[in-house]
């Protein structure tokens, strides 16, 4: 099928916000938090979670996820978001055990399609270059293609992941 007759018409049921407890440091991190939305996709349930993670601390990303995952459960999710960690952090570990990252498991290794095998970094404003924006799905959200699409409208590049819902 062409990439437009696979776009799929979705309505949203529902949409909320978790805060994440900013621990002793309240008064010199961000608020940082999870955006829910609840919708239906061709009679499909799915849960979108989004969130920005701390930058500057490993351990606070740490707890963040940890609070990401104390709120997941079996339904189809996709959580995306600039999780400011590199695989095989801790806070990347954390969600690994709850969740696929949708680059480790359909990504070119490329991202870009230029051939130069940058491994689908989404970051490159200051070296090294890293992978810090991610796609994650779990509940049977399955993982089709992932994409880094480069642009100059932000310091991250865009992350594109098609994904097949259960059912």
């Amino acid at each position: 099928p062409t990439s437009e007759s696979r776009r799929r018409r979705a309505a949203v049921c529902s949409s909320g916000e978790q805060l994440f407890d900013a621990g002793q440091d309240r008064l010199l991190v961000r608020q940082r938090g999870l955006l829910e939305a609840s919708l239906v996709v061709e009679g499909t349930a799915l849960r979108v979670l989004g969130t920005h993670l701390q930058w500057d601390t490993e351990t606070e990303r740490t707890r963040q996820a940890e609070a990401i995952v104390a709120t997941l459960d079996e339904r189809p999710t996709v959580l995306l978001g600039d999780l400011n960690t590199t695989p095989g952090s801790t806070a990347y570990t954390c969600l690994a055990g709850r969740l696929q990252d949708a680059w480790a498991v359909v990504g070119d290794g490329d991202g870009d399609g230029d051939g130069d095998g940058d491994g689908g970094h989404t970051f490159d404003s200051e070296p090294p270059p890293r992978r810090i924006d991610y796609v994650w799905v779990g509940g049977g959200v399955r993982p089709v293609s992932a994409q880094v699409i480069r642009s100059d409208a932000s310091d991250h590049h865009a992350l594109r992941v098609e994904v097949d819902l259960p059912g």
